[in-house]
């Protein structure tokens, strides 16, 4: 499909396609058992954390 973009710091839209894309699985009565679900994706910790409290210390 055709699309256009506009970016920070762009003056112009930027014209390109846009990809759509659908994945679907199939298991076997037998083998639901065995799928197990994907783990949450916990964020990574901001190298800044350490830095916030001696921030608002200072405020």
């Amino acid at each position: 499909m055709d699309a256009a973009i506009l970016t920070l710091g762009s003056k112009s839209w930027k014209d390109g396609k846009l990809k759509f894309s659908l994945g679907i699985e199939f298991y076997a009565a037998g083998e639901i058992e065995e799928i197990k679900e994907t783990p949450e994706v916990k964020e990574p910790e901001s190298p800044l954390y350490d830095l916030r409290p001696k921030i608002n210390d200072a405020t």
